[in-house]
């Protein structure tokens, strides 16, 4: 997002008054689309970024965050067309390279992306978002010693960072450096113990070194991951799904029983969750002594 706006707090409702009162008021408009931003309300940012940008048509910051708003609504198109235009304007806006290179990974061109990630870097060579970024890009495009390179430089000047640490991880397992790609993981856990998506590639990861053979006993450690995620999200499908799968691979199938049934309440018609519920009540039945 590009522009200081005077609301302090992004409150909504109070930008929503000020633009309905002001609908000639660039900044009030452009005011409207970053509260709409902040909030993650990305559909609804479009419109005053719109009505901003014809307010004012030179505005390259407009143009970008209303590219970042089309970006993250899912239409690349649209985005690519408005950080083309804040070029045309500012050939050597960072920003907006940065902009153009979201938007074509959004249309599914990563070496478009990749380009103009390297044209932002020219500008900005520190910006770790923009590092990131070029690092996913690169990841799609089947680079992954590159991808990875990048993401290890974002964390150089980040270690804490959440999301360069699980995409580390992802690459590392792409690459087959399994342990690298737990440490990563499990720092990911250490730095936020309230991010369900760290715990399940934790879990993901363990899981799938106990079914490699490798270490049957990373079960265990499966199981603690997902019955973090349970902990912090009680309707993740994955969550109770795969602590299901967990316990069965534990021969513990009166304790997977319940989270193979949420599973199954959640997703009836997802094929894995049905085989879970059956292997379940199967062997949770098998247990069962017979009536004397």
């Amino acid at each position: 997002m590009e522009g200081k706006s005077q609301l302090q707090d992004w409150n909504v409702a109070a930008a929503l008054i000020k633009a309905a009162a002001s609908p000639a008021d660039f900044g009030a408009q452009f005011d409207l689309g970053l509260a709409y931003l902040v909030n993650e309300m990305f559909e609804e940012a479009i419109e005053p970024f719109e009505r901003a940008s014809e307010l004012r048509p030179n505005s390259v910051p407009t143009l970008n965050n209303l590219s970042v708003a089309y970006t993250r609504a899912g239409d690349g198109a649209a985005a690519e067309l408005a950080a083309r235009t804040a070029l045309s304007m500012d050939p050597d806006s960072a920003g907006s390279y940065q902009c153009l290179g979201n938007a074509l990974r959004r249309r599914g061109d990563p070496h478009g992306a990749i380009d103009a990630y390297h044209e932002c870097l020219r500008r900005q060579p520190q910006d770790m978002d923009t590092h990131h970024n070029l690092g996913l890009a690169l990841e799609e495009a089947g680079r992954l010693r590159d991808a990875l390179h990048e993401q290890e430089l974002v964390l150089r000047w980040r270690p804490r960072d959440m999301l360069a640490l699980i995409q580390a991880g992802k690459v590392n397992e792409k690459l087959s450096d399994f342990d690298a790609a737990l440490r990563m993981f499990r720092r990911a856990c250490e730095v936020d113990p309230t991010s369900t998506r760290a715990w399940e590639c934790l879990g993901w990861r363990l899981l799938k070194l106990g079914r490699q053979g490798e270490s049957p006993a990373s079960y265990e450690g499966s199981v603690t991951a997902f019955q973090h995620v349970v902990e912090l999200d009680p309707d993740s499908v994955m969550g109770n799904l795969n602590l299901g799968a967990a316990l069965l691979l534990l021969n513990r199938p009166a304790d997977a029983l319940p989270y193979a049934e949420r599973a199954h309440q959640l997703a009836p018609n997802s094929e894995d969750a049905i085989e879970n519920l059956r292997l379940a009540r199967e062997r949770s039945s098998d247990l069962e002594p017979e009536p004397g």
